[in-house]
């Protein structure tokens, strides 16, 4: 009897946990429509709805006395790690005594004691500006959040692969409406104001390039639970008949959306997003002929890649590639800025500077001509890291990182269900150009793009357990359904 007086509560935790689900969905969908959450207004909506979102999730445990998923603590280090960045921004804000500061942060003290004079200060913070370091504190919680999210609430196979389907049709939406927009000659909203490449709904074409990297690797993971073993065709004509069919087929459309977005990508004229992308690309593949041989899908897919990466070489062209690196937008100006930068580091580069005080900082280093341009970044996530953060907060990111890309690559070396491999795929292809592609730009100080990572790693996690699961999945949903006609995923 007491198990069923269960099943109610069972229900109606299915019920929350499904309409969350449906919540992040829906949050997730829209990041990168206003110009890439880059907007005080929009990424402000982003924490709020992320923040009710986790409230909601934990309400609901404690409600049903649910404990959290087993893959939380499978991956309980790199969550410490990033939990204690995300305090170390804290850290950084809290008054010190001026004489305890002088000995951690010798910079920063000269800097208050400067701009004292004539008064006397007693405490003082490490961070240059408290507002700024709390703004940057709240974007990387929402970041972490949504990553927690991802974990505990992708709970099966098939709401994994809705994920995944849900955020590479906003890739493809994106890369419809970008390429619309620039060669519709004005009749379109175009947000870049340099016109100088496809852009989507983004406010420069590097950042857009920067989703497709992560959108298109989740289109092709998709196609790994499509793929089947390598058939034999004795000759070119049946094999591109074959190719042919299986493109024109309703079931197959991803193929021809995913070319649509590898063109968007071009088009976007971001030559670091071009090869981060199938710099990434080749890495992964490399990876998975080398382990499965010659039947993998990767041996498969290797060669469309190299054909793809041809046609990417012949359409940006190799001649006067300084003059194309200028026009693209990676300036020649950027190495002066990253030399400046590194004096930056120098001076702070136990502690930071602060969380993001980069553009407010930057000036007091700025000693190599860059023109009249203003830089808010450095064009370089790994240099503004270290500049705010010190190698304090960069080796507890860059630590956490190291770990979640070892699990993903292990699950994907190990595993073969076609579609969770996929997912790991994507993982892996979409946050290895990302993490290529931060040495030339700025991408992870964009909201949605940042977020969209870190999802996509939680993804990947998500993809190496969720065989542990299957079988208590099926089991709770049967039950669920057994007391209402619930859609199954």
């Amino acid at each position: 009897m007491g198990h069923s007086s269960d099943q109610p509560d069972q229900l109606e935790s299915y019920r929350s946990n499904r309409a969350l689900f449906i919540a992040l969905l829906i949050l997730l969908a829209w990041l990168p429509f206003p110009l890439g959450s880059a907007r005080p207004w929009a990424w402000a909506l982003m924490e709020g709805a992320t923040m009710l979102l986790l409230a909601a999730f934990f309400i609901t445990r404690f409600r049903h006395q649910r404990v959290l998923p087993k893959i939380v603590y499978e991956v309980r280090w790199p969550l410490y790690l990033l939990g204690l960045w995300l305090l170390y921004f804290l850290v950084q804000v809290i008054p010190l005594p001026m004489s305890i500061l002088e000995v951690v942060s010798p910079s920063a003290h000269a800097l208050y004691s400067y701009a004292s004079i004539g008064e006397v200060r007693e405490m003082a913070p490490l961070s240059l500006d408290v507002h700024a370091t709390l703004v940057q504190f709240l974007k990387i919680s929402t970041y972490i959040a949504l990553f927690f999210l991802v974990l505990c609430l992708t709970d099966s196979q098939k709401r994994l692969i809705l994920l995944a389907t849900v955020l590479f049709y906003v890739g493809f939406v994106q890369a419809v409406y970008g390429i619309f927009s620039h060669f519709s000659f004005g009749l379109l909203w175009d947000p870049s104001p340099s016109n100088l490449g496809v852009a989507g709904t983004y406010g420069n074409p590097n950042h857009f390039a920067g989703l497709m990297e992560m959108t298109i690797s989740i289109g092709i993971g998709l196609l790994f639970s499509k793929m089947m073993t390598k058939a034999y065709y004795p000759n070119w004509r049946m094999r591109l008949r074959s190719l042919a069919s299986a493109a024109l087929d309703r079931k197959n459309s991803i193929y021809i959306f995913i070319i649509i977005m590898v063109g968007a990508l071009f088009f976007s004229a971001a030559r670091g997003g071009n090869i981060a992308f199938f710099t990434a690309l080749f890495c992964i593949l490399f990876v998975g002929v080398f382990r499965k041989g010659k039947q993998s899908h990767e041996w498969q897919l290797l060669l469309w890649v190299a054909v793809f990466a041809g046609i990417a070489i012949l359409w940006m062209g190799l001649g006067g590639l300084q003059e194309k690196l200028i026009r693209s937008g990676l300036h020649v100006d950027r190495i002066p800025v990253w030399q400046d930068t590194l004096g930056l580091i120098g001076d702070y580069w136990v502690f930071g500077a602060g969380g993001g005080i980069f553009e407010w900082l930057y000036p007091m280093y700025r000693e190599n001509y860059t023109g009249g341009a203003f830089f808010d970044h450095t064009h370089n996530d790994y240099l503004e890291l270290l500049s705010n953060q010190g190698i304090v907060g960069f080796l507890l990111l860059m630590g956490a990182l190291v770990l979640l890309f070892v699990k993903i690559l292990k699950g994907y070396l190990k595993r073969r269900d076609h579609a969770m491999r996929g997912i790991m795929f994507a993982a892996l292809v979409g946050g290895l150009s990302m993490l290529i592609h931060s040495t030339i730009d700025f991408n992870m100080q964009i909201p949605a793009n940042a977020a969209y990572f870190y999802v996509l790693l939680a993804m990947g996690v998500a993809a190496t357990h969720l065989k542990y699961k299957k079988t208590r999945m099926k089991k709770r949903r049967q039950q669920a359904v057994e007391q209402s006609a619930l859609p199954d995923f």
